[in-house]
């Protein structure tokens, strides 16, 4: 299951996202979070640490999805030290298990996360701003 996580913080308040995936999230155990375009805005790879910025509302989201005890994880097409390094400067990175930051794809990542964490697949969501990767996973 995914959503386009974009729309949701464009168009909903913090406490409206949470509200809205609260059903979906009785059936969820962990969100994987993409990180260019959707956690944050930019790519780290092209725009670099300087230019890469935390999208409005996340953290607060983040951590009540945390409070309800949603886990969270990573998967992102990335370099691991690079990202962590963004994470770790928002103050965020302990929040997120098992991050597959690599090149490998999504649905790989995403079925380790689930071996790691000992939980099914179908107990993930996963937000992505490509349409190509949701296809993939």
């Amino acid at each position: 299951m995914y959503f386009g996580l974009m729309d949701f913080v464009k168009e909903r308040p913090e406490t409206r996202l949470v509200a809205g995936i609260q059903d979906a999230s009785k059936k969820c155990k962990c969100i994987v979070w993409d990180l260019d375009n959707t956690l944050w805005d930019g790519i780290l790879i092209e725009d670099r640490l300087e230019k890469v910025r935390l999208r409005q509302g996340v953290i607060e989201v983040i951590k009540k999805l945390d409070e309800r005890g949603i886990l969270h994880s990573v998967a992102s097409k990335n370099n691991y030290e690079e990202a962590m390094k963004v994470l770790r400067l928002c103050g965020i990175d302990d929040y997120f298990l098992h991050p597959q930051i690599n090149w490998q794809p999504k649905s790989q990542s995403i079925a380790q996360i689930a071996q790691l964490l000992n939980i099914g697949v179908n107990t993930l969501m996963f937000f992505d701003d490509q349409p190509f990767e949701r296809e993939e996973v």
